[in-house]
């Protein structure tokens, strides 16, 4: 479903409101990397994350983190404290403690 709401996002506003695509999109995108990295704790907790599920999962979440942190932060602080920006931070952070348990499975 995220991927479709982001499509037409991408199709829909640029032609008419460029400015409010890139916030659409980048917001999505944060948002959709929020989704999958939850999707991790809570499939870890429930004690059904393998290590394939997690690296597959990691590897969405890097790709939309990425890709929504590229837009938002060329847009900039939008007045709002612990908005976009501060949740880019926090992600940001729970990814690089990720780092250290690297996986051999790849995400197909």
């Amino acid at each position: 479903m995220g991927l479709t709401v982001l499509a037409f996002y991408v199709l829909i506003y640029p032609p008419n409101y460029p400015q409010i695509a890139d916030i659409c999109v980048g917001l999505h995108l944060l948002e959709m990397a929020k989704t999958a990295w939850n999707a991790i704790i809570t499939t870890e907790n429930a004690g059904t994350l393998t290590e394939a599920l997690e690296s597959c999962l990691l590897s969405h979440v890097r790709k939309y983190f990425e890709l929504g942190r590229l837009i938002i932060e060329s847009i900039g602080p939008e007045g709002d404290m612990g908005g976009p920006l501060t949740e880019i931070e926090v992600l940001h952070g729970l990814l690089k403690s990720q780092e250290h348990r690297g996986s051999t499975v790849t995400c197909t």
